[in-house]
């Protein structure tokens, strides 16, 4: 008969206990009016992890883009005209590059906040770019600039 070392299943007991330690302090504990639990339709329902406001005001851009572009996609789908089928082709583009504007407005404003006066520029001078897109690639009107840069 073949004895197992006694370090054996003192060792392997150990390390159990020490994954259920691991386990312990990984678990955070918030107050409940912190936590938003919130689906993400790429994670196939799986709850994300507390949001911030940021996460949050990101996520609404992010969803707000979702909605539009599933009803444009939609509205494509059930367009015989190639004429107008075109035209919600210009409304996507158009809503893709809003999607940048709007999450280079939001970098933008956190950049002031914390008053980088190299990040403000380099946003800046993006923003001024993903406008002038806007317009050249769609035809359409850019969004206006509020007075200071970024919406607020």
């Amino acid at each position: 008969m073949i004895r197992c070392p006694r370090w054996i299943p003192i060792a392997v007991l150990g390390f159990a206990g020490a994954m259920a330690v691991v386990a312990a302090a990984q678990t955070v504990t918030t107050p409940p009016d912190s936590v938003a639990v919130v689906s993400d339709p790429e994670t196939a329902g799986v709850p994300m992890a507390v949001q911030t406001p940021l996460d949050r005001e990101v996520a609404a851009i992010r969803d707000g883009f979702r909605s539009r572009l599933a009803d444009l996609t939609a509205r494509y789908g059930a367009t015989p005209d190639a004429g107008a089928a075109a035209d919600i082709q210009r409304e996507i583009a158009a809503l893709k590059l809003q999607l940048e504007i709007d999450l280079l407005d939001l970098q933008l404003r956190l950049a002031r906040e914390r008053s980088d006066a190299d990040a403000i520029a380099e946003l800046e001078q993006s923003l001024t770019a993903a406008r002038a897109r806007l317009v050249a690639d769609t035809g359409l009107e850019a969004p206006a600039v509020p007075a200071g840069g970024a919406k607020r």
